[in-house]
């Protein structure tokens, strides 16, 4: 009697043909005399030969943890794409193992720019250079101060004090605004500059003359 034919009358049962050889595992699930779940419970088949043969889906694999996110990612199995669509991964644990860069991340919508400053994912700098942040919505909410803003040129004196985000009194107090500079702008009144001793009186009168 064949193999088959002792399948088939179940004189023999398939594990009794795998244990002897008698059958392939491949075989066997082509022939669905066993399911993908036993060939892998039995070491039968390895999740890498299930996954390439179509025997058994890459969800399926996660969903069972026969296999880890990092694994499937790793051998190509599943895209960091669909694993992070289908919530097979998260976006932190993307950026944490190098399977996504932030920049992927921040274009694709898949972690807001606030989320990512708020978590150090992202420093400001690099939000600010690839334009994911507006210096506005920087000092808006409180990623930068004013003062580390100007000392690293991302915006000027004169932008600062004309979206107030900076007074002309703490400008000129900190330095960061010359009182020449800022009678020229009309940020500041001669009155104003005299009562405070920002200016001279005798530069008042050369400037009068």
């Amino acid at each position: 009697m064949t193999t088959h034919g002792a399948l088939i009358h179940g004189a023999m049962t398939t594990n009794d043909v795998l244990k002897h050889g008698a059958m392939t595992t491949n075989d066997a699930l082509k022939h669905g005399a066993m399911t993908t779940k036993v060939a892998l419970k039995h070491v039968a088949m390895t999740t890498n030969d299930a996954l390439k043969h179509g025997a058994m889906t890459t969800n399926d694999v996660l969903i069972h943890g026969l296999m880890t996110t990092h694994d499937v990612l790793k051998h190509g199995a599943m895209t960091t794409n669909v694993a992070l669509k289908n919530g097979a991964m998260t976006t932190n644990v993307a950026l944490k193992h190098g399977a996504m860069t932030t920049h992927f991340v921040l274009k694709h919508s898949a972690m807001t720019t606030n989320y990512a400053l708020k978590h150090d994912v992202v420093t400001t700098h690099v939000a600010l250079k690839h334009g994911a942040m507006t210096t506005h919505d920087v000092l808006k909410h409180g990623a930068m101060t004013t003062n580390v803003v100007l000392k690293h040129g991302v915006m000027t004196t004169n932008v600062v004090l004309k979206y107030g985000a900076m007074t002309t009194n703490y400008a000129l107090k900190h330095g960061v605004m010359i009182t020449h500079v800022a009678l020229k702008h009309g940020a500041m009144a001669t009155n104003v500059a005299l009562k405070h001793g920002a200016m001279t009186t005798k530069v008042t009168q050369n400037m009068l003359q």
